[in-house]
């Protein structure tokens, strides 16, 4: 967009742009007119600029925070739910499959009650990554809430391809 901008010598507001600094990836918030001399040719551009880095990068921690889980770092429920409702949409209107597997952890409870939260959260990430591992790329592994996980299969070969993923899942768990 500043691109276009600045070749048609328009003026531009509150455009940011990541930059490059040396290693470091920032944000500048960009303003400027253009700038033409009394016979009309152009000069140049007049603006201001400011580094919205630390802002930005805030923002988007709100935004991840909003749709991860925190432990887990997977899906939360709500991004779970708009990935659901997007594949039965292209369900429909594609003519696509999916399927969804649900995951609740037997006696979890006893868990944090016993060993204490930190081994409850330990084992919860531990689910995490092994549901992830089993599951394919363009599957949606999420963390509902507690010990519920579930996996959403875009496009599966029903139902074989998610009985496989749902043995792949059991034998993931048998190892200690």
């Amino acid at each position: 967009d500043i691109l276009k901008r600045i070749a048609a010598r328009a003026a531009f507001r509150d455009i940011t742009l990541p930059v490059r600094v040396g290693a470091d990836r920032r944000f500048w918030l960009l303003s400027a007119k253009p700038v033409f001399d009394n016979a009309g040719v152009f000069t140049g551009y007049h603006g201001v600029g400011a580094d919205v880095t630390e802002k930005r990068l805030a923002d988007e921690r709100i935004i991840h925070l909003a749709r991860y889980d925190t432990l887990t770092e997977l899906p939360n429920r709500s991004s779970f739910q708009e990935e659901v409702d997007h594949a039965l949409a292209d369900a429909r209107a594609n003519g696509q499959s999916a399927a969804m597997l649900y995951l609740n952890l037997d006696q979890f409870k006893s868990i944090n009650d016993t060993l204490g939260h930190f081994v409850g959260d330990a084992l919860l990430k531990q689910v995490g990554k092994r549901i992830r591992s089993c599951a394919r790329s363009r599957d949606i592994v999420a963390r509902l809430g507690g010990d519920e996980f579930a996996i959403l299969q875009y496009s599966p070969d029903l139902p074989a391809g998610t009985m496989v993923l749902a043995r792949q899942m059991i034998d993931a768990f048998k190892s200690p």
